[in-house]
């Protein structure tokens, strides 16, 4: 596993874990999408109504995929589609209202700290419920953890994860790790990040979205012009 050190490397597939040296292993099993911080801006403005642009192209057909957010906040199902309802559409884009339902269904929310065991043990046995509902054999299911959360909780969560939510065998299927905003505050604080979530998952588990990096540059390009 990682050990703090930066490198670039291309990813061949997104096949499963242990056996991504057999081309033959076919991905059969159902997908489950989980949007850690669910109740959160990001979660509510951005990384929802990404999901739902993907829906709307058919990237992620209702048949193979679910959506499962977790967060501290004590809300229900339809609490949280409520809260991300407004967001799902806009002036440019305006998707018929039946998309909209159609996909919201596919939302399921369960709530828990970030830190403690009861909550995580709740949403893996939320997401296996679904999967065995689906038919899908255990360990050929894809489960994707999407973490729009403060990077001082990464860390929990990752040990969370990696105790109570990880597919139990490899059939084909994978778990993968998103983790979103600005991934420490210096190279320092970065380097330690990534060091504490190597120790956990192996790199190409592990997908990093920096949307402030290179900011400070930017805003001095434009200071100085």
């Amino acid at each position: 596993m990682g050990s703090g050190t930066w490198c670039l490397q291309k990813r061949d597939s997104f096949r499963s874990d242990s056996l991504s040296g057999n081309e033959n292993v076919p991905e059969t099993g159902c997908l489950s999408i989980i949007v850690l911080g669910a109740s959160g801006d990001l979660a509510k403005k951005k990384t929802f109504p990404a999901l739902f642009n993907l829906y709307c192209q058919g990237f992620l057909p209702p048949d193979e995929v679910h959506i499962f957010g977790y967060a501290r906040t004590k809300i229900s199902d339809d609490d949280l589609r409520n809260r991300i309802r407004g967001y799902l559409v806009n002036d440019r884009s305006a998707s018929p209202s039946e998309d909209v339902s159609k996909f919201l269904q596919l939302i399921q929310y369960v709530s828990g700290s970030y830190d403690g065991a009861e909550g995580f043990q709740l949403l893996d046995k939320e997401i296996t419920k679904h999967e065995i509902s689906k038919s899908s054999q255990e360990g050929s299911s894809r489960r994707l953890f999407y973490l729009a959360l403060p990077p001082s909780v990464y860390p929990s969560v990752c040990r969370m994860i990696r105790k109570y939510c990880m597919n139990k065998s490899d059939l084909g299927g994978w778990t993968r790790i998103v983790v979103e905003k600005p991934f420490g505050k210096d190279l320092d604080s970065a380097e330690q990040l990534s060091s504490q979530i190597g120790e956990l998952f192996d790199e190409p588990q592990i997908y990093r979205i920096d949307h402030y990096l290179g900011k400070e540059l930017v805003q001095n390009l434009v200071i100085n012009v």
